[in-house]
């Protein structure tokens, strides 16, 4: 038997309409998906709106969902993030290429307690080297390490040959000299720390390489920061 469809509306039409209304009636392709609760999905579309990376946002969406954190606290943290993506973005140079991971460093490292002048001096280094020296200091600080201390053994490892492994390395070789019972000022004029360059080596050491890849700065939670260090 053949059942008529006349009088309704035709079900695949109509999904179809549904999906392509998220992208015709805003201004921009909206950018959350549809798994996020509609206060993190608004979040998500206001920072694409302004160009700012959403993969950070959504990450952080969806943690707080799979910890079973209150909906409302899940959204203070997005707008906590999206502020820092914004600030990135203010003092961070944009040189046409992606500056997604760029901007998502630089909300790790003011979330580290990174400034926002720091951020910008970081932001003067070659371009195939900003976000890897972004989340450098970011560690350094994260371990205790003074910034301005933290900005310069970056900023000579920066201009190492390989400096891009240089710097990578310096979070893993700092956490390293802190567990065999260094302070942070002494790693920090071990990695060479010191405008005058007084400290030992301007490479980091040989144990401990291999960066922190992985490593996350103490603390638990949603609003903790994110483990820094990539390759």
């Amino acid at each position: 038997m053949r059942v008529s469809n006349s009088g309704s509306r035709p079900l695949v039409p109509l999904l179809l309409g549904l999906m392509l209304a998220r992208c015709v009636l805003p201004d921009v392709c909206l950018a959350a998906p549809p798994d996020l609760t509609v206060e993190a999905a608004q979040l998500v579309d206001a920072a694409e709106a302004e160009g700012l990376p959403t993969a950070p946002l959504v990450a952080k969406a969806r943690e707080g969902a799979a910890k079973g954190i209150d909906a409302a606290r899940v959204a203070l943290a997005l707008e906590d993030l999206a502020q820092r993506l914004r600030k990135a973005k203010a003092v961070l140079p944009a040189d046409g290429a992606d500056r997604s991971p760029l901007l998502s460093a630089g909300a790790a490292a003011l979330r580290a307690g990174v400034s926002v002048d720091g951020l910008a001096r970081l932001g003067r280094l070659p371009a195939d080297r900003r976000a890897d020296a972004v989340l450098a200091v970011a560690d350094l600080v994260s371990l205790g390490i003074a910034e301005a201390q933290g900005i310069v053994i970056v900023e000579r490892s920066a201009a190492l040959p390989g400096g891009g492994a240089a710097i990578r390395d310096l979070g893993g070789a700092a956490a390293a000299m802190l567990g065999h019972g260094a302070s942070p000022v002494a790693v920090a004029n071990a990695l060479g720390g010191t405008e005058s360059g007084s400290g030992s080596a301007h490479e980091p050491p040989a144990y401990g390489a291999g960066g922190s890849k992985g490593k996350e700065p103490p603390g638990k939670g949603l609003d903790e920061a994110p483990g820094q260090q990539k390759k």
